[in-house]
């Protein structure tokens, strides 16, 4: 028997099969690259992006930030990342805002300066600081600025920066060293800020304190021997808003007095009945409290405890602003 083989057609099948495996290879190369490509873009670039975030984390770079590709669980745990990122850079400045601040007490001569102060939010914004001059002068500072983010704490900062540096210039002007910080906040105050800012210097010899006031709250003086408290008027406007009319000085006399310099959060305070304390308010417990300590002869740091009282009367409700309170004294 006589077989034909017909390799045309052999050829052809052959062909035919060749093609459906190279089909069926480059189906299951492309599915891999494409396969790759996902697994890298969903899961290994994501993973790498982790890895980064907490080798940064370890090395306290709180700036990093991870790169959001998607809304599944790793586009949600990258968000959650750069959250506590945010939230441990904020506490950082915070700490070194806080290490800016002084000793809650500075001895001027025959007198004292006692400080409290109470922080409510992440980074701070009530600021105070101390300056002995050589004059046997002795220079305070208390502030409040807005917005309790980065560009306030830079602002704090700063604020510092020209204290310490025209203080001892200017230290028999207050209203010269107000004057030339509201010309440098003009530059770097672009966004409007509430920056209130209350310069003093304290003259031991004398018994007076010297102040200048950019819109921060009128100090209260209480007079040791008819026992009553009263406002010091200082209308002003604040700091970096617009170029002032010339500031003018004012002089409170320490002689049998005692003054007291604070924050507005001290009398923005609410109870649990939302109900505001008040200026009025302040004023009398200010003066019902020093009142108190006098008649008892007791010594302690004033400005503490009338921190401690606040938090009394407004009925230790959580505070939604920081509170600074700065007394002036005599020592004995």
């Amino acid at each position: 028997m006589l077989y034909i083989i017909d390799f045309e057609k052999i050829k052809n099948t052959y062909n035919l099969n060749l093609v459906y495996v190279i089909t069926i290879i480059t189906i299951f190369f492309i599915s891999g690259i494409i396969i790759a490509i996902l697994l890298t873009r969903n899961i290994i670039r994501p993973v790498n992006d982790l890895t980064k975030g907490i080798l940064a984390f370890s090395n306290k770079d709180y700036n990093f930030r991870l790169p959001v590709y998607s809304n599944d669980e790793f586009g949600y745990l990258a968000q959650a990342c750069n959250e506590a990122a945010k939230t441990l850079s904020e506490e950082t400045i915070n700490q070194e805002l806080h290490n800016l601040l002084p000793s809650s007490e500075m001895n001027c001569g025959s007198f004292i300066v006692e400080v409290a102060n109470s922080s409510s939010r992440l980074i701070l914004s009530d600021f105070y600081d101390f300056l002995p001059l050589k004059q046997g002068t002795y220079a305070f500072i208390i502030a409040e600025i807005s917005g309790n983010d980065l560009k306030s704490a830079y602002l704090t900062v700063m604020l510092k920066t020209y204290f310490n540096l025209l203080t001892p210039v200017f230290s028999e002007n207050p209203e010269e060293i107000m004057e030339r910080l509201n010309n440098e906040f003009l530059k770097h105050n672009e966004d409007n800020r509430l920056i209130t800012c209350l310069i003093g210097v304290i003259d031991p010899t004398n018994e007076i304190i010297k102040i200048a006031n950019a819109g921060h709250s009128s100090p209260i003086v209480y007079d040791i021997e008819s026992e009553t408290t009263d406002y010091i008027n200082v209308p002003s406007t604040p700091l970096g808003i617009r170029h002032k009319d010339k500031i003018k000085q004012h002089i409170i006399n320490l002689k049998s007095q005692i003054a007291v310099f604070y924050s507005d959060g001290a009398v923005n305070l609410n109870n649990k009945n939302t109900e505001e304390f008040g200026y009025e308010k302040f004023k009398n417990l200010t003066e019902s409290e020093l009142k108190n300590i006098l008649s008892k002869k007791e010594k302690c740091n004033i400005s503490q405890y009338l921190m401690t009282r606040l938090e009394e009367v407004t009925e230790k409700i959580p505070w939604q602003d920081d509170i600074t309170i700065l007394t002036v004294k005599a020592r004995v």
